[in-house]
């Protein structure tokens, strides 16, 4: 039976008497304190002094704005509204909303996830067509643009949750040098999108960086060198599924240097997760950069409890060329209790310069 199936069966069959879930609400945040919330045992962050809280039911929309470790955000969201949703920007990070407001009887017993590079949006068209023939609950896209001028100065990621009506959370990577100007600019990063609301996102930037984007004078401010501010990061934030909470990484790791930086940026999503407990279901996913299969990183994803969605059915990721063949640099990995089923690369999209993956979540 297929995940799309199951879920269906269960919301025939399933009665959960006085825990309705409404998807969609309007949830908004200001954050007082930039201070790092202490280390917890469950899925949920607490509240720390200074947050307030403002909660309606019956606004369509869902905005979820707090702070993220090692970056302060300004004391009130920026909301700009249009006709189907919010969107609040605070700094790093990009919120918004565009899911409609539905009532969940019954928890799913399994969710659909997607990862992929999608290459700028590029190919936006192509993007909402594989995502929206595809229906996940959860997307881990890297490489979006923001405002760059070869994506046409759109939002990549709220073109895409606009159109598939969907929750999302976006986090800078670079600000693009070449790509903006200093009255406007352009930024390029990692964005996490669901028909779930997403709430607690953050960023984990990594502390060991490549200085190949650094601008240096002598260069000139061209496409062809892509000078950049920034840094590689995971995306951290919690997709809230009915009654249960999903932490997704999102991560992008450095393509310029070699496997021991990309080994050590993964180990320190692999270090962030454990503040989670071993009950909290969380998936790690991205563009690694990196073949993880074996060797000392394949050893520190299995110590740190991750299980591979694809387990022995690995496959390039990315498309052959006349100079190379295709590599396996993208994946998706869970801990907690969820187990992978339906792995697939989908080798016949051409939308991006890597291929899409996708894999059913069951929940244990």
């Amino acid at each position: 039976m297929t995940g799309g199936s199951s879920r269906a069966t269960a919301g025939k069959t399933c009665d959960r008497a006085g825990r309705n879930h409404l998807l969609g609400r309007e949830l908004v945040e200001t954050v007082g304190s930039a201070a790092a919330t202490p280390e917890r045992k469950g899925g949920s962050r607490p509240a720390a002094r200074g947050q307030h809280h403002e909660l309606e039911l019956d606004s369509g929309v869902l905005i979820s704005s707090r702070k993220h470790v090692g970056f302060s955000h300004s004391r009130e969201p920026v909301r700009r509204p249009n006709l189907y949703g919010t969107v609040t920007s605070m700094q790093e990070i990009e919120t918004g909303s565009f899911a409609i407001s539905r009532w969940v009887l019954c928890a799913p017993g399994s969710i659909k996830v997607v990862n992929w590079n999608i290459n700028r949006g590029l190919q936006l068209e192509r993007v909402i067509e594989f995502l929206g023939r595809v229906k996940a609950d959860i997307i881990l896209l890297q490489e979006t643009d923001l405002n760059a001028r070869r994506t046409h100065r759109l939002n990549i990621t709220r073109e895409i949750s606009e159109k598939l009506r969907l929750n999302y959370v976006f986090g800078r990577e670079f600000q693009e040098l070449t790509q903006g100007s200093t009255g406007s600019p352009a930024y390029h990063g990692q964005a996490t999108l669901s028909r779930w609301p997403l709430s607690n996102p953050r960023i984990l930037r990594f502390q060991k960086q490549s200085n190949f984007w650094h601008p240096h004078w002598f260069l000139p401010e061209i496409d062809l060198f892509q000078e950049r501010i920034g840094g590689r990061l995971a995306l951290v934030c919690e997709a809230d599924v009915a009654d249960k909470t999903v932490v997704t990484y999102n991560l992008h790791l450095e393509s310029k240097g070699d496997d021991r930086l990309r080994s050590s940026q993964l180990e320190e999503a692999l270090e962030d997760s454990r503040q989670y407990s071993a009950r909290t279901p969380i998936l790690l996913a991205g563009d690694f950069n990196l073949d993880v299969s074996g060797g000392a990183v394949a050893t520190a994803i299995r110590r740190a409890q991750f299980q591979d969605a694809f387990a022995d059915q690995h496959r390039a990721t990315t498309p052959h060329s006349f100079f190379a063949d295709g590599r396996t640099i993208d994946w998706i990995f869970s801990r907690g209790p969820i187990r992978p089923s339906q792995p697939e690369v989908h080798r016949s999209v051409s939308a991006s310069d890597h291929y899409p993956l996708s894999a059913t979540f069951d929940f244990a």
